[in-house]
């Protein structure tokens, strides 16, 4: 996907394979103190959680950190049978076992998008 149309890549292209978050004063991801910091307060006020991280790798790393800070082995996790491949990797990795449980399916697009309140409490009640 492009990001740039010609002119923009021309002029931002040099800079924009820099790695500046780890230079002296653009603040550090391991350890923000700076806009980094300011930003995840920002999205935890938006969540209204107490605190909020910004990750890399995308969201395999989330579902991977997700998963692994939530189960351990001989754990059960409930599970909607569509979700990215890298929670199955996580549920692996932490040696749980996944309970699948059904996605709504758009009647327009025909595709899986949500799972219902009603749907969770009968998984609950099968595996409780």
């Amino acid at each position: 996907m492009e990001m740039f149309f010609d002119e923009a890549r021309t002029y931002y292209d040099s800079i924009l394979q820099l790695d500046v978050t780890e230079l002296e004063g653009l603040d550090d991801l391991h350890h923000p103190t700076g806009v980094i910091q300011e930003a995840e307060h920002l999205l935890a006020k938006l969540y209204g959680s107490d605190q909020s991280f910004f990750l890399v790798n995308g969201t395999t790393v989330g579902n991977l950190a997700m998963v692994m800070a939530a189960c351990r082995a001989g754990d059960e996790i409930f599970v909607q049978r569509n979700c990215h491949k890298s929670v199955y990797h996580a549920i692996e990795l932490a040696g749980a076992t996944p309970i699948m449980v059904e996605a709504e399916v758009d009647p327009h697009l025909h595709v899986p998008t949500h799972v219902t309140d009603e749907t969770v409490k009968k998984a609950i009640s099968k595996h409780p």
